[in-house]
């Protein structure tokens, strides 16, 4: 389908969205989506269950100021054919996620926040194990060319990288990443890297309380 399905579509307030079970994803799907930095809201998403999105293009506030917040109680899944995922789509706004464990295991374009124009803090907390798998797989916690606001990745058992490509921040800002057990990445094709901007002058730190493992492909901590 060419069309998305929308909750909020070009309109101005706070959406709070209570899903009492699992929430699955399969198509363009956009969450809130205003017109202008001038369209001023905020998204809120609390799913009891799963949530999984498998295919086509996911917004969760775009093209408007202001903040989103997604808790999910059980798993956050991102596989099949997914064209773009973005929790947080241009302007002014933090972005604050929470799960278990997190599985991403296909799409190159994968972010939390994305925009050169999105500023504001972006704050993903994993309970259990993330597991970022593929190639061609990329997961951003935060991109943004302007942004000088902080990125927070804290995870309190393994963050396993196979092949896929794993990024903090690519952002001005600081970047903070917290394992509460073993950073494992193998892989030729893998790449971590905290900080991947090359015009940060921000502290980009890595908190592993386990064992740091890097066995092939590219591991930085920051390139700025």
């Amino acid at each position: 389908s060419t069309g998305y399905s929308y909750i909020m579509f070009r309109s101005v307030g706070d959406l709070d969205w209570d899903v009492n079970g699992n929430l699955t994803i399969n198509h363009r799907f956009m969450t809130v989506e205003g017109l202008s930095a001038l369209d001023a809201g905020s998204a809120t998403i609390s799913v009891t269950g799963n949530m999984a999105l498998g295919g086509g293009t996911f917004f969760g506030i775009r093209n408007a100021t202001g903040a989103i917040s997604v808790a999910v109680t059980g798993t956050f899944n991102i596989s099949g054919t997914p064209a773009l995922v973005s929790f947080k789509e241009n302007y002014g706004g933090d972005v604050t996620f929470s799960s278990g464990a997190m599985t991403v295991s296909s799409g190159a374009n994968n972010y939390f926040m994305r925009g050169n124009s999105t500023t504001g803090n972006t704050t993903v907390n994993v309970t259990g194990n993330l597991n970022v798998t593929g190639s061609s797989t990329r997961l951003h916690v935060s991109s943004g060319s302007t942004n000088v606001n902080d990125v927070f990745l804290n995870v309190t058992n393994d963050i396993l990288i196979t092949d896929a490509q794993l990024y903090g921040a690519t952002t001005l800002g600081d970047v903070t990443v917290t394992v509460g057990r073993h950073l494992t990445q193998s892989g030729a094709t893998s790449q971590f890297y905290a900080q991947r901007s090359a015009n940060s002058t921000g502290v980009a730190g890595v908190t592993v309380t386990g064992t740091l493992s890097v066995s092939d492909g590219l591991y930085s901590q920051s390139l700025g």
